[in-house]
């Protein structure tokens, strides 16, 4: 984990709560992160960040591997909770 001047960075944080579970969605994740800022450092447009977080079924594995090195995280914890979020709507369509 990177410490800079003694403090863990914002985007640390979250990604250790998203490990402890403290953080159980994206729409969440958005929300503690600060939406405008990550969807800067995730060089993507805030829109579309938006219509990610609001639709874990819309990520690509890319974009959630991104998110996941910005989180300093293991890329299958977001993977697993995008699997989780979208599952209701597998089983739904059956």
């Amino acid at each position: 984990m990177s410490v800079i001047s003694g403090m863990i960075t914002g985007y640390e944080k979250v990604g250790i709560l998203v490990v402890q579970g403290a953080i159980p969605d994206f729409n969440q994740l958005g929300d503690d992160c600060g939406r405008t800022n990550l969807a800067m450092d995730m060089n993507m447009n805030p829109k579309t960040l938006r219509r990610r977080l609001d639709d874990p079924g819309e990520w690509s594995v890319r974009e959630l591997g991104r998110l996941a090195d910005l989180l300093r995280i293991d890329h299958a914890v977001l993977l697993k909770m995008a699997d989780e979020a979208i599952a209701p709507k597998r089983k739904a369509r059956k």
